[in-house]
C-alpha cells in the first residue's frame, strides 16, 4: 500500500529558493530607488535594501503569508527603510558617538 504525505508545511528551504526567485527584480527596483547616489554609496544602498527585503520576506514566510508580498512593495518599503538610515541588522543606539542615530 502506498501513502501520500499530506504534509503541507513547506521544506525549510523552500523560502530561500522562492527569494533567490524574486531578488533580480527586487535589485532592478532598489537600483532604481538609488540611481541618483554615487556608484559606491549606491551599492551599499542597495545591498542594505536588499538584506532588509530578505529579513521581511522571512517573516512573511514564518507567519505563511510570503505569497501576499510582490517584489515591488518589498524593495519599495527597503528602499524607505534605508533612505531613513534604519540599519538592517543591529540596534540603533542614541548614545553611541559613532551612530548614525
Amino acid at each position: 500500500m502506498t501513502t501520500v504525505n499530506q504534509h503541507t508545511e513547506e521544506c525549510p528551504n523552500e523560502w530561500q529558493h522562492r527569494f533567490v526567485e524574486i531578488l533580480p527584480e527586487i535589485e532592478l527596483k532598489l537600483r532604481l530607488a538609488f540611481c541618483r547616489l554615487d556608484p559606491e554609496a549606491r551599492e551599499e544602498a542597495i545591498a542594505e535594501g536588499i538584506v532588509h527585503s530578505l529579513l521581511a520576506y522571512i517573516r512573511l514566510s514564518e507567519q505563511g503569508r510570503a505569497e501576499v508580498a510582490p517584489p515591488s512593495a518589498l524593495a519599495w518599503y527597503s528602499s524607505r527603510q534605508v533612505k531613513r538610515g534604519r540599519p538592517a541588522v543591529g540596534r540603533m543606539n542614541s548614545k553611541d558617538v559613532l551612530s548614525r542615530y
